[in-house]
């Protein structure tokens, strides 16, 4: 649902703890999976902040399957919490950032690709991130090294697979 915006206006729409149990219960009615997306939090900062927490706590709680977050333009924790997922933020996929952005973010050009494997009644059965890194000339996502994919991990938690 949009959560309040009416579909013919132009706007942003606003999400609550309530707007996102009633979308979330409403789509488990039709769904065999429920995957929530959230743009929400502060830019550049590597830990999500309360609201976003808050927000993605009340999507598990009313049967989401997954929460993935948006906006922070880098990389955040991912948690697994008993078959739901939350992905606060997966970084850059394909954004080009200017030299001021480049050299005040922490890691910028790096990004995850995320995939889940769930099953009905389990919710994520299995999940891997995919650490690439944008490159300097056109943006686009390549494989991460070794070492740049060990930057990672005390980024995203202790549940990478």
């Amino acid at each position: 649902g949009a959560s309040g915006l009416a579909s013919h206006a132009p706007g942003v729409a606003i999400c609550s703890d309530d707007s996102i149990t009633a979308d979330v219960a409403a789509s488990k009615r039709v769904a065999d999976f429920v995957v929530v997306a959230i743009h929400a939090g502060d830019e550049y900062r590597t830990t999500p902040n309360a609201a976003e927490r808050e927000l993605a706590s009340a999507a598990l709680a009313a049967g989401a399957d997954a929460v993935i977050g948006a906006h922070a333009h880098v990389v955040q924790p991912i948690e697994l919490r008993d078959g739901q997922l939350v992905a606060y933020g997966l970084g850059n996929f394909v954004f080009a950032l200017d030299d001021v952005d480049r050299a005040n973010i922490p890691m910028p050009r790096v990004t995850l690709v995320l995939t889940l494997t769930l099953a009905k009644g389990a919710g994520v059965t299995a999940w891997r991130a995919l650490p690439a890194v944008l490159d300097d000339a056109q943006s686009r996502p390549r494989p991460a090294t070794p070492d740049e994919a060990a930057s990672l991990r005390s980024i995203v938690g202790p549940d990478q697979p």
